[in-house]
């Protein structure tokens, strides 16, 4: 069994196959939990203290924020950017609300949840931390260009959310408090500890810590959209064919012009799309986008490479839930896209490749196919270099 199953024991009891078919990009969703423990090993005020203490972060990296007042940057940052944690507290203690921005650059446990999710969505993931003090609120009622998870992880915060001015909007549509108010509220419920809430983009809401101090992490979805696949579909059309290249005709801009030769064009450069690049391909592509910005997150690889060396019949393994892969074949070769760049091993290994990948907790005999004995640790010594598959220790 593949141990990626992150969105599902996010949203459980809830299936993914219905959270797809009735929330996804439509609606909100609280995930009440039983377990209010459920994100203590994620992350921890201490903890967050401690990094804010010890890695000297700046401006924008980390913020103020305060709904009821306008905090400039110059009254908590140096000059240089770097935090003055003096008036950073201060301001939490008063009433701000600190966010820490891409925080799975700093944090490998919201790194590997960020990865796994990516993994299963093939869209790309981001995290923030909010620490608001009690009785406070960091941002005021608006919408996020982007759909976020929320998790609940200290404390608890009461949520509105009011109705969706802008639906789905483009990444560069930001909200605006100028010209977008708040409609009436739809929902009103408190996030508790161990709690997941989908909040959808275009979704109008804000949040306020109830009694005590919160901390949540949101995981921001950067999700390719169809507008973007045509982008790539007229970028790679116009490769082949110049007469996607051809300028507009002449006085295109002028009242009075005579339209229909061009809408003729038009009509038919549109018609020649699907055969100029199919979707399949336009698929592979757009996945290699991802795949080649993933780097690898490989902790425990320096240890790895050292176990490889002794594996024998008694060892176990596991793949590695981090990398973002694909695996393809070529007429001599099974082509594993991985980290940026293509790995190639013997056709005749694709069996026992393609079950390294996807499982965990076996062992040498496990291996499907004609691999003999010393093939196959040549294949799992392989897979473990390139960051693929892990020795169980004890195993």
């Amino acid at each position: 069994m593949q141990p990626f199953d992150t969105l599902s024991e996010l949203i459980a009891p809830m299936s993914t196959t219905q959270f797809f078919a009735e929330h996804w990009e439509r609606s909100a969703l609280h995930i009440r939990s039983q377990n209010r423990d459920r994100f203590a090993a994620l992350m921890s005020t201490s903890q967050l203290d401690t990094m804010l203490t010890t890695l000297h972060p700046k401006h924008p990296e980390v913020s103020l924020i305060d709904a009821s007042l306008r905090r400039e940057t110059s009254q908590y940052a140096y000059e240089s950017g770097l935090i003055d944690l003096l008036a950073l507290f201060r301001f939490f203690d008063e009433g701000s609300t600190i966010l820490w921005s891409s925080f799975e650059l700093r944090h490998a446990a919201l790194a590997l949840l960020c990865r796994k999710l990516e993994r299963e969505l093939g869209h790309r993931t981001q995290t923030n931390v909010y620490f608001t003090p009690a009785n406070s609120q960091g941002f005021r009622a608006h919408y996020d260009n982007h759909d976020v998870l929320v998790l609940q992880i200290s404390g608890r915060k009461k949520w509105l959310l009011y109705d969706t001015p802008l639906h789905l909007p483009y990444p560069d549509e930001l909200f605006d408090p100028e010209t977008i108010k708040p409609g009436a509220i739809s929902a009103e419920f408190v996030m508790e500890p161990g709690d997941v809430l989908y909040v959808p983009r275009g979704l109008m809401h804000d949040a306020r810590a109830v009694d005590e101090e919160s901390l949540h992490a949101t995981v921001g979805i950067m999700a390719r959209s169809w507008a973007d696949a045509f982008e790539e579909v007229l970028s790679l059309a116009a490769s082949r064919d110049p007469a996607f290249r051809e300028a507009l005709p002449p006085g295109f801009h002028r009242d009075g012009f005579d339209s229909r030769e061009a809408s003729a064009k038009y009509t038919t450069l549109l018609g020649a799309l699907p055969n100029l690049v199919g979707f399949d391909e336009l698929r592979e592509v757009m996945a290699d986008e991802i795949l080649d910005a993933r780097q690898a997150i490989v902790a425990g690889q320096r240890q790895q490479l050292r176990l490889a060396r002794a594996i024998d019949e008694a060892s176990t393994f596991a793949a590695r839930v981090e990398p973002m892969l694909r695996v393809g074949t070529s007429e001599s070769e099974v082509l594993v896209h991985v980290h940026g760049r293509t790995v190639g091993m013997p056709r005749h290994a694709e069996s026992a490749l393609r079950f390294a990948l996807e499982n965990h907790g076996y062992t040498l005999a496990s291996l499907p196919g004609s691999l003999d004995l010393e093939g196959r640790k040549v294949l799992l010594r392989r897979l473990i270099r390139e960051g693929l598959v892990t020795v169980l220790e004890g195993g």
